[in-house]
Parts: C-alpha cells; sequence; structure tokens
C-alpha cells in the first residue's frame, strides 16, 4: 500500500502541472485576442477618422470655393452693370463742366509749362475742345 501512495503523488503532481500548463496557454490565447481585438477596432478607427477628415476637408474647401466666387461675383456683377449703364445712359457734361475740367488740365503744351491756363491761346484750344 505505501508504493501505490507515492505512485499518486507522482500523478497528482504531473496532472497538476499539465493542467496549470494548460490554464497558461488558455490564459495567454485570450490575451494575445484581446490584444489583436483592440489593435483591429483601433486601425478601423482611425481609418474612420482619416476618412470623416478627409470628407470634412473636401466640404471645407468646396465652402470656401464658392464663398469666394460670390465674393468676387458680387463686385464684379456691379462694375458689369455700370459699364452696361454708362455705355447706354451716359450723362453727358453740359458746356460749364467741359469748361471746368478743360481748366483743371492745361490744353496746350504753353500753359503746361507756364503753369497758367488763362492766356488767350488757352481759351481758344478750351473754346475749341469744348465744341466738339
Amino acid at each position: 500500500m505505501s508504493q501505490a501512495r507515492p505512485r499518486s503523488l507522482l500523478a497528482d503532481a504531473t496532472r497538476a502541472a499539465r493542467l496549470r500548463f494548460w490554464i497558461v496557454i488558455v490564459g495567454l490565447l485570450v490575451i494575445v485576442g484581446f490584444v489583436g481585438s483592440s489593435g483591429y477596432d483601433s486601425w478601423r478607427s482611425y481609418r474612420h477618422v482619416i476618412t470623416a477628415t478627409n470628407r470634412e476637408l473636401g466640404n471645407l474647401a468646396k465652402l470656401l470655393a464658392e464663398q469666394a466666387e460670390d465674393t468676387l461675383q458680387t463686385p464684379d456683377l456691379l462694375v458689369r452693370n455700370t459699364v452696361t449703364w454708362y455705355e447706354s445712359e451716359r450723362p453727358t457734361p453740359g458746356r460749364a463742366a467741359d469748361n471746368k475740367l478743360a481748366l483743371e488740365r492745361p490744353a496746350c503744351r504753353r500753359c503746361a509749362s507756364s503753369g497758367s491756363s488763362t492766356s488767350t491761346a488757352c481759351r481758344a484750344s478750351i473754346a475749341r475742345a469744348a465744341s466738339r
């Protein structure tokens, strides 16, 4: 009887070591599974964030382009309307306006060099320019 007992202890120790080995292996597999799952989730989340960021940047670029286009269309439209109005309904200034403009800008080189626009030659030039 005494021999059966040591053999049983040895078998129990071997069985316990084998059980411990398999518990460690299963624990490691569970941990590796969690690490793999977390890694996959992180990678998927990263791809989702990158996709969303690219989409938002595209939307922002389109919005800024449309805003810049609208901003530039307004003055362009105003200039076009002004040109159209000026070409079709240009107010013709009277003789008083022509004379005033002619006096501000000397009509001949002689008046420009002397600094005087009241000479007789200048008045004749102004009268000729106003009659045209």
